[in-house]
């Protein structure tokens, strides 16, 4: 294939496939991505844009920065009164080690809809454009990025992962990372960077970045009202209009030979897929809604871009085979071949970019990143991040263990040393109040919970056992844990439903000490439980420690 990403699972070497059920469009094996996800361009003539891709991946390798917005009065009244309209401004950087980097004539509009879009006097999403107005230099080698507020996903963390994984699958979507950001003399807290859609983002997945790209807008269908961005007379939408005419063609036949003149199928599929994997209700497949449209010029055909991926993994259930809604998504599902294509298609996705990362530790490791530069700023926003880090673990380990579950992949069954298995750090989820972390003390890795006047927090994890009878085991200190209720007091294990009232239960400052749980397994999955049940105070447990006992 003619398009970068056709080599973006590794750095070294790249593998094409066979062909998929229906001998139609020919699919490509890569190796299995890594948490970096890294990118890999074709050989190709270095273009003067190369210099910025570097420093790009660069800053989105680096630490989190401070970004503050200054406004003159007039510029400022301007951007109150026409929101979506560019304002002039002086943008300042101050890097970790408190260089301060100063940006002229920067233009910067508000941006969002229903749901996310606030005014200028609140916590506004923005766009942010250093090519708008003469005079502005590259930020960190982009002429473009956005600020997203994060009013539809308090952690911040969805679009930054959901885009790397979209990445690994070879679907075109935006880098992420996050700012502290200081509005016109408010310090308004952490923001979503996410890069623009430019022509630099584009040569990281095609070698010609001179076709027309389209922006979806709010919920509407390709033939639709779409804003043309970038491609020569942005009246002319001719091969938009082609594409929606030929999804509509009545005669089946014609339809799949117009759509394959116009569509990479291929591509779609595996962009489909994508939006299925990260229950992107409100993208196009299913919404009509947060997408992009690129028409590669060497091809003449056209790509879906993952967009707007601030509500993904609610549902972790969502079944990995839907009917798509919209048009493009329904000319496609009615070619029987195609059809039949997508069970390979995802399928590849799940066992070479999803399966083997480790994105539960991919979000522990940018979650520490954006804590450290949250404390940095506030100590206060630091520790209040702390539950959001181990609640986006949770959803997407969530949904991960359901799509392997519905590909059949099932849990390896338990290996028993000595009658004890191990559970490792893997797959707790956070739930409950108070504040849930991952930390090191006395040299233990550990499963933190502060209960924070919650009543209950907790980490839980299932673990399917045989009819048997078991004792769920933990290293265990606390500090200053006061209060209890009819289920158990302090610190304690259990499993849900179980009672530990006046058994393991840790209170006020306990040193380090092996506690436990017996219970009855019936053959069903057992719901594991450590907990803090009290008003304040805080444990640790020990993951290295966390096992389960077969009781003779």
């Amino acid at each position: 294939m003619n398009k970068i990403r056709s080599l973006i699972f590794t750095l070294a070497s790249f593998a094409l496939g066979a062909f998929f059920d229906g001998g139609i469009l020919r699919a490509e094996n890569p190796p299995a991505a890594q948490p970096a996800v890294p990118l890999v361009r074709t050989q190709q003539k270095i273009a003067p844009r190369d210099k910025h891709q570097k420093i790009a991946d660069a800053f989105f390798a680096g630490p989190i920065v401070h970004l503050e917005f200054k406004f003159d009065p007039k510029e400022w009244e301007n951007l109150k009164k026409d929101n979506r309209r560019y304002a002039e401004c002086t943008m300042i950087e101050t890097a970790p080690d408190g260089k301060k980097t100063e940006y002229k004539d920067v233009a910067v509009k508000l941006k969002g809809s229903a749901g996310s879009f606030q005014g200028p006097d609140q916590k506004p999403g923005l766009t942010v454009s250093l090519h708008k107005f003469k005079g502005a230099e590259r930020f960190h080698g982009m002429e473009k990025f956005h600020l997203n507020n994060g009013a539809q996903d308090a952690s911040l963390i969805n679009e930054f992962i959901g885009g790397e994984m979209s990445r690994a699958a070879g679907v075109p979507a935006s880098r992420c990372t996050h700012a502290i950001v200081k509005w016109n003399g408010r310090d308004m807290g952490l923001y979503l960077f996410k890069e623009g859609f430019t022509k630099d983002f584009l040569s990281y997945f095609y070698e010609r970045t001179d076709g027309s790209l389209y922006d979806g807008h709010f919920i509407a269908e390709i033939d639709g009202a779409l804003e043309k961005q970038q491609g020569g007379d942005k009246s002319d939408k001719h091969d938009l209009q082609e594409l929606a005419a030929a999804c509509k063609q009545g005669d089946p036949k014609v339809r799949w030979q117009k759509v394959a003149e116009r569509l990479d199928v291929h591509e779609f599929l595996r962009f489909l897929a994508m939006e299925i994997f990260l229950s992107h209700w409100d993208g196009y497949n299913f919404n009509r809604n947060n997408y992009r449209v690129y028409f590669d010029s060497k091809t003449g055909k056209a790509d879906f871009f993952i967009h707007g991926i601030d509500q993904v993994y609610g549902d972790a259930n969502w079944p990995i085979v839907r009917d798509p809604g919209a048009l493009v998504g329904q000319a496609v599902w009615s070619n029987p071949d195609w059809k039949a294509q997508y069970p390979g298609i995802a399928k590849e996705i799940y066992e070479k970019a999803l399966k083997p990362v480790d994105w539960e530790a991919r979000i522990t490791e940018h979650g520490a990143k954006v804590k450290e530069a949250l404390t940095r700023a506030n100590p206060q926003w630091g520790k209040d991040y702390e539950g959001q880090i181990a609640a986006a673990r949770a959803r997407v380990n969530a949904r991960l263990v359901s799509i392997g579950k519905q590909f059949g992949d099932m849990p390896k069954p338990i290996e028993w040393v000595n009658n004890t298995y191990k559970l490792g750090p893997k797959q707790w989820n956070a739930q409950g109040g108070g504040a849930l972390d991952e930390q090191t003390v006395d040299g233990q890795r550990c499963l933190h919970v502060r209960a924070d006047n919650a009543a209950a927090a907790s980490w839980r994890r299932s673990v399917a056992l045989p009819p048997g009878r078991y004792r769920f085991e933990a290293v265990v200190k606390t500090a200053g844990v006061e209060g209890g209720d009819e289920t158990g007091e302090g610190a304690g294990l259990r499993i849900s439903g179980g009672k530990r009232k006046g058994v393991n239960g840790l209170t006020g400052n306990a040193a380090w000490q092996k506690i436990g749980f017996e219970f009855d397994g019936t053959g069903a999955e057992a719901n594991l439980v450590a907990e803090v049940r009290a008003a304040k105070g805080e444990a640790w447990f020990q993951i290295e420690s966390l096992q389960i006992v077969k009781v003779k």
